[in-house]
């Protein structure tokens, strides 16, 4: 077993295929509460989010979070985004976490338009609507700030 938790790959693939994946009591001796604790990020779950990451599983990374209650606050999201421990640059990744809590849709929003103007820049409300913009996208800037911590109302005051 040893040998199976050096090679990270291997050692996802056991604990699947032995039902212990997803939160359990126990694996024959080892606590899989220390390993992979619920509410709680371990060096276990920063693997296994890599892994998800590296290998193009959002449906996985999403029922894993959902299964540990891991990445729910703003605080969380961001520690998980900005750490370090976590190689995230992929805007899919960022769309799937910051949908996680409702004070990080706006934050989704934006990057769901980055994906779908295909920038690799950030997208701002602004640069969607300005006239110097190739494409104009009056409707997704609309769509984007639905989500804004600021009521529609109070941006045209």
């Amino acid at each position: 077993m040893a040998e199976e938790v050096n090679n990270k790959t291997l050692f996802v693939h056991r604990l699947a295929s032995s039902g212990n994946l997803f939160p359990t009591a126990k694996m024959g001796n080892v606590d899989l509460a220390e390993l992979h604790p619920v509410g709680r990020l371990s060096p276990m779950h920063y693997t296994f989010i890599q892994f998800c990451i590296d290998h193009k599983l959002p449906t996985v990374l999403v029922a894993y979070l959902d299964a540990f209650n891991l990445a729910r606050t703003p605080e969380q999201i961001h520690h998980l985004l900005t750490s370090g421990h976590l190689v995230v640059e992929r805007s899919w990744v960022q769309f799937l976490l910051l949908l996680r809590s409702e004070e990080t849709l706006f934050d989704a929003s934006l990057v769901n338009a980055k994906l779908a103007l295909e920038s690799k820049n950030r997208v701002s409300v602004n640069s969607m609507i300005s006239s110097s913009a190739k494409e104009k996208r009056p409707f997704m800037a609309l769509g984007t700030l639905v989500f804004s911590p600021v009521s529609l109302r109070g941006m045209l005051i």
